[in-house]
């Protein structure tokens, strides 16, 4: 609750805290706004941008195409799953899934108790160990669950890269605005301060915030992936032919300009020549 509506504290409290701040992180620590960027935020200035630009929005789902969900694990930590579609050129994240201290069995009970059809789920590299729940490979109980020909992993990489190529593909992530804990998670995903070098640390703090962050790095990094997976569901439609009609048939070539430079069909699909 918003430090200003809850009253728990007098105006004169309010506005001592607000002259030992910056605008920024007063927004941040008693008004619960995301979208205000503070200095040692890693995606601050992103947030605000995608704000203004209006990609905080309600009811991103599209039921006819499939969802792609990316994961982070932990032990003692939180584990989280984002749900991802790619429509045309947008990335949407439209569900968020965080909970502590549960096995990965529930984790997979909960998301196959969602509405999707899941194309892909991607697991970090470090799933290749046993769980202390069971003592069995978790690889393996994911693959049980979510069904093993849908379960990948994702080769492990930099920090500092993921965070790159996080900011690259930002410009056309969109956020269903309902997602308030994973909005808070990803704003406050900050540098750590290095009191000897008097600086800020390489890599982000490891926190309560740094899961969903470490969530949405794996999907930056397999940005391609996504929209090879969008491209081809796109032309399995057309050639099953939405419409009706059975004379309708799509050759090699037409199947190559779908892919490479996306054809204008009369049903007033949009050419993607941008991809």
């Amino acid at each position: 609750l918003q430090a200003s509506k809850s009253k728990l504290l007098d105006p004169e409290q309010l506005q001592d805290a607000r002259d030992e701040m910056t605008e920024e992180e007063f927004m941040q620590e008693y008004e619960l706004s995301w979208n205000a960027a503070i200095k040692w935020a890693v995606y601050g200035k992103e947030f605000s941008i995608a704000n203004a630009e209006g990609r905080m929005v309600e009811w991103l789902y599209e039921p006819w195409i499939p969802v792609s969900t990316f994961w982070d694990i932990g032990f003692a930590d939180a584990t989280v799953a984002l749900f991802v579609q790619v429509v045309w050129k947008e990335i949407r994240i439209i569900d968020h899934y965080k909970a502590v201290r549960t096995s990965l069995i529930e984790d997979c009970e909960v998301i196959n108790s969602k509405i999707y059809e899941y194309d892909k789920h991607w697991f970090p590299h470090d799933i290749a160990v046993h769980d202390k729940g069971t003592w069995m490979a978790r690889m393996s109980i994911v693959e049980e669950h979510l069904w093993y020909d849908k379960c990948d992993t994702i080769k492990k990489g930099s920090i500092s890269g993921g965070i790159n190529a996080w900011r690259i593909v930002f410009k056309d992530v969109w956020i269903d605005s309902r997602l308030e804990d994973l909005l808070n998670d990803l704003s406050l995903y900050h540098y750590e301060w290095d009191d000897k070098m008097w600086t800020f640390k390489k890599d982000p703090s490891h926190d309560f915030a740094s899961h969903s962050a470490d969530a949405y790095r794996y999907m930056a990094t397999h940005y391609h992936e996504l929209m090879d997976t969008f491209k081809g569901w796109v032309i399995q439609w057309q050639v099953d032919d939405p419409y009706g009609d059975d004379t309708y048939e799509i050759s090699f070539e037409e199947e190559i300009d779908l892919l490479d430079g996306w054809m204008n069909y009369e049903n007033n699909w949009p050419v993607l020549d941008d991809y």
